[in-house]
């Protein structure tokens, strides 16, 4: 999945590279997830804040495979920092 990314990871350790692309999977699964429920289940669709914070769900979960509790850490402020950013934009935006 590095390739897909293309050079915008070079500046990034390994190990923080595969903490990013973990965080990119968790929000095209959320993605994905909110797509299927709109084809298989005639659901409506999620609102792009609905979207990413069933991403950052998914990306805390899957946070506490992490062996290193740093990694652990390092995801979960991601997670709070991105809603944060949400929450900021949909207040001021709509």
């Amino acid at each position: 999945m590095e390739h897909v990314a293309g050079n915008w990871l070079m500046g990034f350790s390994k190990h923080d590279k595969s903490l990013i692309l973990m965080g990119v999977a968790a929000m095209v699964w959320a993605l994905w997830l909110s797509r299927n429920e709109v084809v298989f289940y005639h659901d409506n669709p999620k609102t792009y804040m609905q979207v990413i914070y069933r991403g950052t769900y998914w990306c805390r979960s899957w946070a506490l495979l992490q062996r290193h509790e740093a990694a652990k850490e390092k995801l979960v402020q991601a997670c709070r920092h991105l809603e944060k950013v949400v929450m900021m934009v949909f207040a001021h935006n709509g």
